[in-house]
């Protein structure tokens, strides 16, 4: 992240923008992670737990488990691109 925020600065943008910009950026995506594991929670472990942990299950939910962090990164850089994409659409 060094570097972004290097190229960042290059720009030469107002700081305060960018601070700004930075506390927008991990609010949503704080909000966003606290949706998605309570999603996750609430239709994955909890069931599994409420099932008494089954064998049979374990090991599907550790994959999911560690598999999930990844896709959701990807699914989220390509929502916000698209986002992107159509604010800057809908602006021009």
């Amino acid at each position: 992240m060094l570097g972004v925020g290097l190229q960042i600065l290059d720009l030469g943008l107002p700081l305060d923008m960018l601070l700004q910009a930075k506390g927008i950026v991990e609010q949503h995506t704080t909000q966003i992670a606290v949706e998605l594991r309570e999603l996750f929670a609430a239709n994955v472990l909890r069931p599994y737990l409420e099932r008494g942990r089954p064998n049979d299950e374990r090991e599907r939910v550790r994959l999911a488990t560690d598999q999930l962090r990844p896709l959701t990164i990807q699914v989220l850089v390509n929502g916000f691109q698209n986002a992107v994409n159509d604010v800057i659409r809908d602006h021009v």
